[in-house]
């Protein structure tokens, strides 16, 4: 399965359980503290975030796993950030 190609926007429905997707982040706040109805797993591409100590971290390799109903979010980026 081909994943979805989509720009980031906050407004946008939720997709259904299931799809993989790649999304492109634009530098700033990327999204509001959430959480999903599933497991979710995401791996950088490329860009960049500021962590929870002010340091900016390269995304690039990056694996991250959310259990299903963990809030999250509210991610700074740096530069430009793709995510699987």
């Amino acid at each position: 399965m081909n994943p979805a190609w989509i720009r980031f926007d906050a407004n946008a429905e939720p997709l259904p359980l299931g799809h993989d997707v790649v999304v492109q982040f634009p530098v700033g706040i990327a999204d509001k503290l959430h959480y999903h109805e599933a497991n979710q797993l995401i791996y950088g591409l490329s860009g960049e975030i500021e962590n929870n100590n002010g340091k900016k971290v390269s995304i690039a390799g990056l694996f991250g796993h959310y259990p299903k109903g963990e809030v999250h979010g509210a991610t700074k980026i740096t530069k430009e950030a793709i995510f699987l």
